[in-house]
């Protein structure tokens, strides 16, 4: 029998960041499976935009629509404690009677979407699924709340066993806990038969937010370092692309562009947001993929380059370590070992045209087991 589930996040799709894209893509595979989703979603483009009371709304046709969406304004006015607080629900939710939700589903943290689910599934009476996308490292997600609400979901979506045995170690039951282990990427995945393509000049490519966690920085000081001891042709011709929206760190990473000498600079290119075709057309364009992340929850771009068959460098985290186990890659832990990995394996065009298909073949394997909806749903 199909149950009438609520979707609720602080943003969505296209916009949103890689949480709020795991929650799209956890209500398209519901629906799909003859579910009634109802999504309710703001019409910011980040988690900044709650902060930031001149950030533009996002258009309302740009908003994405799987079965229903409920928009909320952002709070514009007061105290940013304020805006973050009440201004996502309280004072535009509609509260009107409406057919009764039999599951909740809701998150990421560090945003409090997740605890105005909790609030409704106790006023309704149902089932509340909480998906954290817990960032190890993060002191942000490290506050008591966080912790109060965990102890209270009836169900947690863990994104990988690292995550599962963390929560574990603080007294929750296994039964509560549900590891997502789906390849997120399929929807852009190349055949068997296809081959990835590395055309001239060498680039290298960065993909996600420019938030402060990101690292960003440790790509340009790496950057700067290939270019200055790259001694071949290829190196000395080697491009770096960033692409991803921007944040309340954008002026910053901005400082650091300014502050390359200009014939670094002219190689580098800051895109901002870019659409899902022009994602793909970036990554067969790049010859490595470059995640240097302080911390992730699961890192939906590893996944994207690997649907490619793109190589990927990324930092040296718990859960891109149990990502890439048998999916090729290499792991960095500051910006001179990552311009020595990067010089290294652009001098060896096979090498990246081997680990990106270890990474693509590892990423064909991951797949749900065909009770994880129903477990999910009890």
């Amino acid at each position: 029998m199909a149950k009438r589930i609520l979707l609720l996040s602080h943003v969505f799709r296209p916009q949103g960041d890689g949480g709020s894209r795991l929650l799209a893509w956890l209500g398209g595979q519901l629906a799909r499976r003859g579910q009634e989703v109802e999504i309710w979603a703001s019409d910011g483009r980040s988690s900044d935009d709650f902060l930031d009371p001149k950030a533009p709304r996002l258009p309302k046709k740009q908003i994405w629509r799987g079965i229903v969406i409920r928009r909320w304004p952002t709070w514009r006015r007061g105290r940013p404690f304020l805006r973050r607080l009440v201004g996502p629900v309280f004072i535009w939710l509609n509260w009107r009677p409406r057919p009764r939700f039999d599951v909740v589903i809701s998150g990421p943290f560090p945003t409090l979407a997740p605890f105005y689910g909790w609030f409704l599934a106790k006023l309704w009476r149902c089932h509340f699924v909480l998906v954290p996308c817990w960032h190890a490292g993060e002191a942000g997600f490290r506050k008591r709340r966080f912790f109060w609400l965990l102890r209270r979901a009836d169900k947690i979506i863990a994104l990988s066993n690292y995550e599962k045995k963390m929560y574990r170690r603080w007294g929750i039951g296994k039964e509560k806990i549900a590891v997502l282990r789906a390849n997120l990427a399929r929807g852009i995945m190349l055949t068997k038969k296809q081959t990835a393509v590395f055309p001239s000049p060498p680039l290298i490519l960065f993909l996600g937010s420019q938030a402060a966690h990101k690292q960003i920085g440790w790509l340009l000081q790496a950057f700067q370092i290939l270019k200055k001891k790259g001694r071949t042709k290829a190196i000395r011709s080697t491009k770096l692309a960033i692409a991803g929206p921007r944040t309340l760190y954008s002026p910053v990473l901005n400082r650091l562009y300014r502050d390359l000498p200009a014939k670094i600079r002219r190689d580098v290119q800051i895109l901002g947001r870019i659409s899902k075709k022009e994602k793909v057309a970036w990554l067969d364009r790049a010859w490595i993929l470059v995640n240097p992340s302080r911390a992730e929850s699961l890192s939906l771009v590893v996944m994207e380059a690997w649907a490619r068959k793109k190589p990927i460098i990324a930092n040296d985290l718990p859960v891109l370590r149990e990502l890439m186990e048998n999916g090729g890659g290499t792991r960095i832990r500051s910006p001179e070992t990552l311009a020595e990995t990067l010089n290294r394996w652009l001098s060896q065009p096979g090498r990246l045209r081997s680990e990106g298909k270890k990474g693509y073949f590892c990423l064909r394997k991951r797949r749900m087991p065909v009770s994880w909806w129903q477990d999910l749903l009890e």
